[in-house]
């Protein structure tokens, strides 16, 4: 197993195995750099289980914000909650991959009045979140520091 660390001013990435091993010290600069960024004033956050809980429940503390949990999986289990997504709410995942749990989620609002983030989107990506923090190369692995 080789791992390798490089440091870019305060930026520290882990990789072993080609995979990504993002941080908390990273995590914790990324949550708070989104929540400055944010332009949409979120009625309640709503956290993709399993993944988005973390940012989701980190954001809703940082902004005074409500947080709801909601499971919606397209890996694993297949379980998905239905939950009707009040107006201005701001849906939250860890990864923007293939697209298909935001694209699948999003189809089942009834309304446009909505945002979605995540802390990491990819380019390859069906669907496009209106806030991230970092772009993910397509064929990197991310384990997350809460995995």
């Amino acid at each position: 197993m080789h791992e390798y660390i490089l440091i870019c001013g305060v930026i520290k990435l882990v990789f072993k195995d080609g995979k990504h091993y993002y941080q908390w010290d990273q995590y914790n600069e990324d949550i708070c750099a989104l929540a400055d960024e944010l332009t949409f004033e979120p009625s309640i956050i709503i956290g993709i289980a399993r993944g988005g809980c973390v940012p989701a429940v980190q954001l809703s503390h940082i902004i005074g914000r409500p947080f709801k949990a909601v499971t919606w999986q397209t890996r694993d289990g297949g379980v998905k909650e239905k939950y009707k997504v009040p107006e201005y709410a701001l849906i939250v995942d860890d990864i923007n991959d293939s697209g298909k749990t935001m694209t699948e989620f999003t189809n089942n609002i009834d309304h446009d009045k909505y945002a979605t983030m995540t802390l990491f989107n990819k380019r390859s990506s069906e669907y496009t979140v209106d806030f991230y923090a970092k772009e993910a190369e397509d064929d990197k692995w991310i384990v997350f520091p809460w995995e």
